[in-house]
């Protein structure tokens, strides 16, 4: 009995109340999307430069390890090794993560803002 009295009572909302809860939330949005596409971004990336940026990977390994016996190993040396590796490193990847951050902004924009 409780039950049909408070569907009874449960009326449509009006236009003022509907609009009111538009502009309180906003658009709609999906976060599944976003991530969905930047995923499918990410792998598009990959797959059309992912040679050249496992090329480069295997370049800088292999440059390395031709020095290895070369090495005197002190804190410098390390140091400046450390340094060039970590710069190799960023300077492939940051390409890929720019190319997914981008796509993420995109979609999030495309959706309505941020």
């Amino acid at each position: 009995m409780a039950d049909e009295d408070k569907q009874s009572k449960t009326e449509q909302p009006t236009g003022k109340r509907r609009s009111d809860t538009e502009k309180k939330s906003g658009p709609p949005r999906s976060r599944e999307l976003t991530s969905t596409l930047t995923l499918l971004a990410s792998f598009l990336f990959l797959y059309l430069a992912g040679g050249s940026m496992f090329g480069k990977i295997k370049e800088s390994c292999r440059e390395l390890l031709s020095d290895a016996g070369s090495f005197t190993l002190t804190q410098a040396t390390v140091y400046s090794l450390m340094l060039k590796l970590m710069g190799t490193l960023a300077y492939i990847l940051l390409p890929f993560l720019l190319a997914a951050m981008s796509a993420g902004v995109v979609v999030s924009i495309g959706q309505g803002g941020f």
